[in-house]
């Protein structure tokens, strides 16, 4: 620190410091009071002094103390500098400390202060007493938090602003393209909203209008619930068309079922049921007969019974026989070519059937018969020499 000279003027009268008083009022900030010697005034200043810069008085910031009564820094931080400045800046100091004295004691004359903070969703404390200091932070905090939330909004509409100005400057925009259910195809939307309000219409034609099917659904029997009720899944208050459809389905297979139930107890089929009936007839080349099963000749075969082995023997006037396999079935029909056997006179048609339901297990077996008439012929052919008179009778086996 550069040595304080002894005296700023040349003809100046030294003075000792013990002899010089303070009376620019009592300071107590700096522990000044009125009437001191320089001495003690200089003792606290020096302490306050280093209190605050420390050893070397050179770091001593008096921007603050310039500020205070606009007044031109020295060129010299030294401690007369310092205390120059403060005696020439005396009364201005004083009403300042004056008033910052005031407004301290303004300040904590009231440290808790009671305010509502329930709209505060981060005020933690269940009470509603908080200190000045907390207040402060409180709302620091909170304006912190604007700002941030002001910050964002500002960054979001500025991005919004350059989307829409990108938009405006789009002069086309490519239409979305969509596969469907109706067109698989992938065509523009446009085209596939189309598509759906045609294939709606037509839907519309076929099962009806809301109206239509409201009409029909208000014809249901109101005394289903009694009888169909019970029915595990029935609806007692169905409201939808999808609610009337689904008890109309159990309604049905109950009703199945039941049916079901008469067939098999009540009115089972079995071998008694079964007639059996056929016509036989010869060929037209004469070599073999043809069996026919028509319910004119009184067949009649109940659901569920096939055949399952039936078989037949044809048997002429000499007692030649020949046997054959064939399928008895209602309004069937089968040529049996026939050898060795003679087909000049009637024959016999005999035919045990077999018949089988193999759901009901049930084997039935009957035996049927029947002829097969001479085969008549539209003329005879005779052949004669000389002056022969014939006489002859149509489709018969008598020549005259």
């Amino acid at each position: 620190m550069k040595k304080v000279e002894k005296c700023l003027n040349e003809d100046c009268i030294p003075t000792p410091s013990s002899c010089v008083k303070w009376y620019g009022g009592d300071i107590p900030f700096l522990g000044i009071c009125e009437g001191d010697n320089l001495n003690v005034l200089t003792s606290e200043l020096v302490d306050k002094l280093e209190d605050i810069s420390g050893d070397d008085i050179s770091t001593f910031d008096i921007t603050s103390l310039l500020a205070i009564c606009e007044k031109k820094a020295p060129e010299e931080v030294t401690l007369i500098s310092i205390l120059t400045l403060l005696r020439d800046n005396t009364l201005c100091l004083k009403a300042f400390l004056d008033e910052i004295e005031a407004k301290m004691l303004e300040l904590f004359a009231n440290q808790n202060i009671d305010v509502n903070l329930r709209c505060y969703t981060n005020f933690n404390g269940l009470g509603l007493t908080i200190t000045r200091d907390q207040l402060d932070q409180l709302v620091i905090d909170v304006l912190c938090e604007h700002q941030n939330s002001l910050d964002s909004i500002d960054t979001s509409i500025d991005r919004m602003h350059d989307e829409i100005n990108e938009a405006r400057l789009s002069t086309t925009v490519e239409e979305v393209t969509q596969v469907t259910c109706i067109n698989p195809e992938d065509l523009p939307l446009s085209v596939q909203v189309q598509n759906t309000s045609r294939e709606l219409c037509d839907l519309i034609l076929s099962v009806g209008t809301v109206t239509n099917i409201n009409d029909a659904l208000a014809n249901t029997p109101t005394d289903l619930n009694p009888e169909f009720g019970a029915i595990i899944g029935w609806n007692a208050a169905p409201v939808t068309w999808a609610d009337y459809y689904g008890n109309t389905l159990l309604e049905v297979e109950n009703l199945r079922q039941r049916l079901i139930e008469i067939e098999e107890v009540c009115c089972a089929v079995s071998c008694d049921d079964i007639t059996l009936g056929f016509t036989a007839v010869m060929n037209e080349d004469g070599d073999g007969i043809i069996i026919r099963f028509t319910k004119g000749a009184g067949m009649f075969i109940p659901a569920g019974f096939e055949d399952c082995g039936s078989t037949g023997t044809v048997t002429d006037k000499l007692g030649n026989t020949q046997d054959f396999d064939i399928a008895v079935s209602t309004g069937g029909e089968e040529e049996i070519i026939l050898t060795g056997i003679s087909t000049v006179s009637e024959l016999t048609v005999d035919i045990a059937v077999q018949l089988c339901n193999t759901d009901k297990g049930i084997q039935c077996n009957k035996c049927i018969s029947g002829t097969v008439a001479q085969p008549e012929c539209e003329f005879c052919t005779l052949t004669a020499s000389g002056p022969v008179t014939v006489l002859y009778k149509v489709c018969t086996d008598t020549i005259i």
